[in-house]
């Protein structure tokens, strides 16, 4: 099965390849990230509404700098939360509690990679760097602004360059990351072949999110680490460690509400299916990154430096 198709190599040729001319080392990921790029780098700056703003700059390989220490930043997490789940996954002596929600964190940092990999992402704002931000953003427009903590941005194409525009997140962070995970997925639907393996398989992420809700992933989590119960759900074997083993292709083109309604086992099987696609786009596409900048993943070999059971991506293939 074709599952990264046409709608793949949009996404691929639309983002990875202007990204492929830019190249940062692992000491510089501190000062080239949106955040870094917002305060240091916008040249000018345009209130829309009370909720949203469009950040322009000069010179395009400032924006491009900046999204790119971001998906390092967060390739980085993701690598790291897999290997820790991957040290967890045959130890019985943790708890199915610990065990999903070990896994639901890889999932989300990879998540969150991959709508970096497609110039987007969420944006929370300390209080002192809110601080900083409302200054400059204040200077630009002529009005004394005040920020809410929690945005999301878009870097879009404008002219030859690029403007970086911030809208209020109307959920928590894990909400809006797995709500935009969704809207992206609808996004590389309309980029697909008609009748094709990708967009056969799209269908059913979509529809999984629209019956079980496109937050499903984060109300998983929040059940089993904060509901007291799930403790005894544990105890009393009701509730499972997750395993990465079975086809989870068929998982998800086998979707069928009724048989995973209120069930969180059955839910974190297809939870499971759903990651692991969301996880190798995101790590194909940062292979292609590397592949077209002909250049070895530094980003890993740094992390594998330090460390004496070495970690190892395969390579992601485009059949399943």
């Amino acid at each position: 099965m074709l599952l990264f198709d046409k709608g793949y190599l949009e996404i691929r040729n639309t983002n990875i390849h202007p990204l492929s001319k830019i190249y940062l080392q692992y000491r510089q990921l501190k000062n080239n990230n949106i955040k870094s790029i917002l305060l240091n780098k916008a040249t000018n700056v345009k209130k829309i509404n009370t909720n949203e703003y469009i950040f322009y700059f000069n010179n395009k390989d400032d924006i491009l700098k900046g999204i790119l220490g971001d998906i390092f930043l967060f390739y980085i997490k993701t690598i790291l939360q897999k290997k820790d789940f991957e040290l967890i996954f045959n130890d019985n002596k943790i708890s199915p509690n610990w065990n999903i929600v070990t896994y639901y964190y890889k999932a989300f940092y990879a998540s969150s990679l991959l709508l970096r990999l497609c110039f987007r992402g969420n944006l929370f704002l300390d209080l002192e760097y809110k601080k900083c931000l409302e200054y400059i953003v204040t200077i630009h427009t002529g009005e004394v602004i005040k920020l809410d903590s929690n945005y999301f941005y878009y870097i879009e194409p404008i002219d030859d360059l690029y403007q970086l525009r911030i809208e209020k997140s109307q959920h928590n962070t894990h909400e809006t990351v797995w709500e935009k995970m969704n809207i992206l997925l609808q996004q590389i639907l309309l980029l697909s072949n008609s009748n094709s393996d990708e967009q056969a398989f799209l269908h059913s992420c979509l529809d999984i999110n629209q019956k079980l809700g496109n937050k499903f992933p984060s109300q998983l989590r929040n059940r089993v680490n904060y509901q007291p119960l799930y403790g005894l759900k544990a105890v009393d074997k009701e509730l499972y460690s997750i395993t990465e083993n079975g086809n989870w292709v068929k998982e998800i083109l086998s979707f069928d509400v009724k048989d995973v309604k209120n069930n969180d086992n059955r839910i974190a099987n297809v939870f499971v299916a759903y990651s692991l696609y969301i996880e190798k786009f995101a790590f194909r596409l940062i292979q292609d990154y590397f592949a077209m900048s002909n250049r070895e993943d530094h980003i890993l070999a740094y992390i594998n430096k330090f460390r004496e059971d070495k970690i190892e991506i395969s390579e992601i293939p485009f059949f399943y």
